[in-house]
Parts: C-alpha cells; sequence; structure tokens
C-alpha cells in the first residue's frame, strides 16, 4: 500500500475540455465528471486451491480493539482498531504513544478509520484527524488543517515527500491532497462511500460497492469497467503491472492492457468471496478468503495456490503484511500472524530489478547521458540507497525515455531499503 507506478491511459474528455476541467478542480468547485463506460474482455478461472498439507507457522495476538486496518512497516505492523492504533513487534502489541510536534502528549486518535503505507511511516486517518507514524510514536499530520471537516475512509498515495500525491475517498466524495492544495473530484451519480482505492501516477482506481472506475487524473475523464465484479473490497498491485480487486465473486486480475481474469476460488458455480489483498514483492499478492490464504504470482499460470487454511468466519476479514513475510490477519479482535514469506535480499531480489531497469543507462560507459554507477556491486547499491530510493519513490528514475519500472519491481527496491538493505 506504498508509491506505486502503473502505466499511463489516455482518454478523451467525455463532454468536458480539460481546461475547463483543471480550473474547476482548482477552484474546488470542479462539476461532476461524466463516466465513459466499457466491457473489458474476461476469462473465468474457476477451482478451489488446495491447501498445504504442512501449514506454515503461525502466532496468536488479542488486539486492543476491533480491527479496521493492517499495514506493515519493516519488521513492525501497524494495527488501527476502533479504540486507537498499536504496534506489533516481534509478536508483542504494544499501544503507540501519541505525540505533538514539539514532544508534548496528545489527544486519542478515537476511532481508526483508514490507513496507508508510505515509504517510510504509515499514514493513519482517524476520529481525531490524520496521523502518522514516527519511529514507535505518533504524531498528527500537517495536513490536518487542509482536511478540517473532511470524513476520510479510504486512502491512497502515489510519490513520496514533497512529490506526494494523496487521494482520500471521504463520505462526501473523492480528495486529492497536493502540497496542501486540496481538491475535490465528483464523478455524476456517485453518492456513496469508496469501498476501495489504488493510484499510481496519473490514474486512479476507485470502487463504490460493485461499481469500478478508472479516473485519467491528467485528462481529467473517468471510465467506469462493466463486469459482474459483485462486491468489491480491496485493491493492491499484483504480478506483472496487474492489479488485483478482492471481491465476493473471488478475485479478479486486471492486465496492464485492461483485459481481465476472474478467479473464482471455488469448483462450484458459487465463487468464493476474497476479503482483503497484501502484496508481498518477493511471494506475490495474498488473498485472504473465509476458508484460507491464496497466493497469486507471476510463475506459471498464476493461477491461485493455498498457502495457509483459515477458520470459516463470516465476518469480513482485514490483512497486512511486514517486510519479512509475515502476513497479519484480524477476524474482529482477534490477530493471527502467518510465515509465509522471507526477507528481501540484495543478490536474489534486488539485483534482477538494477539489471532489467537500469544498467542499460549506468553501466559503464554510462549511455543516455547517465553517469556509470554499477548498481549490481552490493557496496554501491548500498552507498546510493537514499538517492535510488527517493528518485524511484517519485518516478524520476527510470528517466521517461526508458521503460518504466514495473510496480511489483518497484515495490522490491522500497521494501528492500525499509527491510534493512540485506546483502
Amino acid at each position: 500500500m506504498l508509491v506505486r507506478r502503473f502505466m499511463r491511459l489516455l482518454f478523451r474528455p467525455a463532454g468536458l475540455s480539460v481546461w475547463a476541467a483543471l480550473l474547476a478542480v482548482g477552484c474546488g468547485e470542479q462539476a461532476p465528471i461524466v463516466a465513459d463506460q466499457t466491457t473489458p474482455p474476461l476469462t473465468q478461472v474457476s477451482g478451489a486451491p488446495q491447501q498445504p498439507s504442512d501449514p506454515p507457522a503461525t502466532i496468536a495476538v488479542q488486539a486492543l480493539g476491533y480491527v479496521v486496518a493492517l499495514d506493515g512497516l519493516a519488521a513492525d505492523t501497524i494495527v488501527g482498531t476502533t479504540a486507537g492504533v498499536s504496534v506489533i513487534t516481534d509478536g508483542v502489541i504494544t499501544p503507540l504513544e501519541i505525540w505533538d510536534d514539539e514532544g508534548v502528549a496528545a489527544p486519542s486518535t478515537g476511532r481508526i478509520k483508514a490507513s496507508v503505507r508510505r515509504l517510510d511511516n504509515v499514514l493513519i486517518a482517524a476520529e481525531n484527524g490524520l496521523f502518522h507514524t514516527v519511529g514507535n510514536k505518533l504524531v498528527p499530520s500537517p495536513a490536518n488543517a487542509a482536511l478540517a471537516g473532511v470524513d476520510i475512509r479510504q486512502m491512497a498515495t502515489t510519490g513520496a515527500d514533497a512529490q506526494e500525491v494523496l487521494w482520500l475517498g471521504a463520505v462526501d466524495g473523492l480528495y486529492r491532497l497536493t502540497a496542501g492544495a486540496l481538491d475535490r473530484w465528483t464523478i455524476r451519480g456517485e453518492r456513496h462511500v469508496p469501498t476501495a482505492m489504488w493510484a499510481s501516477e496519473g490514474l486512479l482506481f476507485v470502487a463504490y460497492g460493485s461499481t469500478f472506475y478508472r479516473l485519467d487524473t491528467d485528462a481529467v475523464t473517468v471510465t467506469q469497467e462493466v463486469l459482474d465484479f459483485g462486491d468489491i473490497r480491496a485493491l493492491e498491485v499484483g504480478p506483472g503491472d496487474s492489479l488485483l480487486l478482492a471481491t465476493d465473486r473471488g478475485v479478479f486480475e486486471r492486465a496492464s492492457n485492461g483485459a481481465y481474469r476472474q478467479f473464482t476460488l471455488s469448483d462450484t458455480d458459487v465463487p468464493a468471496a476474497a476479503d482483503d489483498l497484501v502484496f508481498d514483492p518477493k511471494e506475490g499478492t495474498y488473498a485472504v478468503t473465509s476458508a484460507g490464504v491464496v497466493r497469486l504470482s507471476s510463475e506459471g499460470d498464476g493461477v491461485p495456490v493455498g498457502v495457509a487454511a483459515l477458520d470459516k468466519t463470516n465476518a469480513v476479514r482485514v490483512a497486512g503484511g511486514d517486510d519479512f513475510g509475515v502476513l497479519w490477519i484480524a477476524d474482529g479482535e482477534n490477530l493471527n500472524g502467518v510465515q509465509l514469506g522471507t526477507p528481501l535480499s540484495f543478490a536474489t531480489d534486488v539485483t534482477p530489478v538494477f539489471e532489467a531497469f537500469c544498467m542499460s543507462c549506468h553501466a559503464a560507459p554510462g549511455s543516455n547521458g547517465a553517469p556509470a554507477v554499477d548498481f549490481l556491486d552490493y557496496d554501491v547499491a548500498v552507498a546510493r540507497k537514499v538517492q535510488v530510493v527517493q528518485r524511484v519513490g517519485t518516478s524520476q528514475m527510470p528517466p521517461a525515455s526508458a521503460p518504466a519500472l514495473h510496480a511489483d519491481s518497484l515495490q522490491i527496491l522500497l521494501r528492500w531499503y525499509a527491510s534493512g538493505v540485506k546483502p
């Protein structure tokens, strides 16, 4: 749930000039955008994934309230509940202390409503405002003044630091916060609260229950992608620049060319519901269902593989993963950590990304004006790790003239940095 990059798609404005729309957005009085409609091609893949006979190790933790949001960051997992924010470290859960900018204890967050992972912290929307983590503390966000009166229920982000674009799904519509300026976006006919959001550079996907939209934020156009999705509960990056949708009709995979595959996760005519999605840059994307955890990866045909069984429940589960391969699953106040992956390593995971997307310009002698830098050398990469993360995280690199970094490859670099740049 960090900075992600997806392919740019251009669409013709529907009955509204780009210039007029941009003026309206900048003034905060944007007219509702009229959505075009398209029915993408769909392939259905049936079959219930078999769970492994040797289950992975698990750890049980009692949450400090009803869990509504989970986000991993390095070895920690931030837990947002109806009572506040806590952190799981080494299997132990503790409340996060709340401080203001001057180191004075701040009021409680109140009920947590949404959270999203950023480059080096987790942003949390709560009853008493917007907060973000700083080490083992929680501090109010500087954006609170601009967001006064906005009741946030969903968040998505692209970019980082001064280039960050924060998308907010609120009870009264969509908002975009850029460099302290707040714009409101409205899709004609939509008056509900978004149920899921995912953003990339110049692009926003947003779900309102069973209705799914693709917003081109540069051209200020919106397209409704019409399929029988069912109730859309979560969006997450998938293997090979795909986007995954967790729905009550299974998992839908949207390829970069706009075509879909529906994994019913069932051997019957009734698809199995998927509650949440968690991206692991080493293993793929995990989908949490009522019966167990399945993994979709770029290996083979990408068909989901069962990796962990779960006790059946009628409640919708919440999930999140840290950078060391632990997937945390919440069922009410019960938290279960499942060891499904391993930490990223430079030799195995990071080197192929540098080789595919960086060395064509940076190999000695450098080409296209790029300096010669041997990013395949561990010591060189570590010495430049901050510069690399800042530039790929803000889409400065690779340059526009070079192939774009795949979303999952970008996540490998960012998570490797967050988890301690292991060799």
